[in-house]
């Protein structure tokens, strides 16, 4: 018997569902693109159910001034978020970071404005952070207790200010390739400095994964006072030369917050968790993590790092580079007792199939035993 096609195999991947999208979604949808929305009142609508988040009163309130915005310009709805993610800080205890957001704001748009091709970094970072709030939420009791319980009475080492830091600065040097490309044409090099300290970054970040495998999670964690080699910190130091921007990401959290406190010694096990969370987020060294069996991670060990893997492959929708019209909208974000689904709809069937390509590789460095996480994507007759 002949072995099956390449034909036949790639058939079984593509997307086959064709639908049109209901009334109430096309509304949506509509209302969206009328208001120049990068963020979808599908995730708006769902805010006011938040009950147990720290700042869910300053993210509801969020929902409720974003909501009637009517945006003329990228730059306005980059001002409003930058505006809200203060508010959000400060509702964490967290005010350290505030001028972070700005700098971090200014850096995504002189990408965009380096490269017409770039897609937005910013919105998209808060966008991560809602769909992962809302799914902190509805889970919040296993969350907590993946966590760890005794973390849980701080701001400074709970699990609301890690999820914060770690989603809103995971893509903060992503415009790094833009400036260096720029720089490159007039014959400039541009090179990260991290005045000797890249290897003790990499190592506090190593040792926090190593704690949470042996403890169960960072409580009783401090950053290492002594240098030692694993393989987390050999691959976080060989991607971070090849200007990988999570791990720079991670480096650049660390070096804040050792700034911020005065040394890294200092550093919080929300921090450390986040800066571990963004050193992995970034597809550019998961074939060395999954060959070292660093991945797949298990959720209930890794919470914070699991899920920004998660809500990082599914959040695709308002990120399109400058003078494109949307290919893809946010339809549900389904939250129910052990299934987590994003629903996100596509003008074309090869979209869809390339988005569902990304989230079958993503979906091997995670796993979680109580959840389910899935992703739908469909070709909508109708956008």
């Amino acid at each position: 018997m002949p072995p099956p096609s390449r034909l036949s195999k790639s058939r079984k991947k593509r997307v086959k569902t064709v639908r049109r999208s209901t009334t109430n979604e096309q509304d949506k949808i509509k209302y969206d693109d009328e208001h120049f929305h990068k963020i979808p009142r599908v995730l708006i609508d769902q805010l006011s159910s938040l009950e147990n988040l720290r700042y869910r009163d300053a993210l509801q309130a969020f929902g409720i001034e974003y909501l009637p915005k009517k945006f003329t310009d990228t730059s306005q709805e980059y001002n409003f978020i930058n505006q809200s993610l203060i508010k959000l800080l400060n509702a964490s205890g967290s005010t350290a970071w505030d001028a972070e957001i700005e700098r971090m704001m200014k850096g995504d748009q002189a990408g965009y404005a380096l490269n017409s091709d770039y897609r937005d970094h910013f919105i998209h970072s808060f966008q991560d952070f809602l769909l992962g709030a809302l799914i902190l939420d509805r889970y919040y009791d296993k969350f907590s207790e993946w966590y760890s319980e005794s973390l849980m009475d701080n701001p400074d080492t709970d699990l609301e200010t890690s999820w914060l830091l770690a989603t809103v600065f995971h893509d903060r040097m992503r415009p790094l390739k833009e400036i260096g490309l720029a720089a490159e044409d007039m014959h400039i090099e541009v090179k990260v400095n991290w005045k000797g300290m890249d290897s003790q970054y990499a190592h506090c970040i190593a040792s926090a994964h190593s704690h949470i495998l042996a403890k169960g999670s960072l409580r009783g964690w401090h950053p290492p006072g002594r240098l030692s080699k694993t393989d987390l910190s050999q691959i976080v130091l060989e991607f971070a030369k090849k200007h990988d921007h999570g791990m720079l990401g991670s480096f650049h959290l660390l070096e804040h917050a050792s700034e911020m406190r005065g040394s890294l010694r200092l550093a919080t096990a929300a921090e450390a968790n986040a800066a571990l969370a963004i050193a992995l987020h970034h597809r550019g060294a998961r074939s060395e993590l999954l060959k070292s069996n660093i991945f797949p991670l298990d959720m209930e060990k890794f919470p914070v790092a699991a899920l920004i893997l998660y809500c990082d492959a599914a959040q695709e929708w308002g990120r399109e580079a400058r003078f494109r019209q949307p290919t893809c909208y946010l339809l549900d974000l389904i939250r129910e007792e052990r299934r987590v689904m994003a629903v996100v709809s596509f003008r074309t069937g090869k979209d869809a199939n390339a988005k569902l390509s990304e989230f079958r590789s993503v979906k091997r460095c995670f796993r979680c035993k109580d959840i389910q996480f899935l992703f739908r994507a469909v070709r909508d007759a109708t956008i």
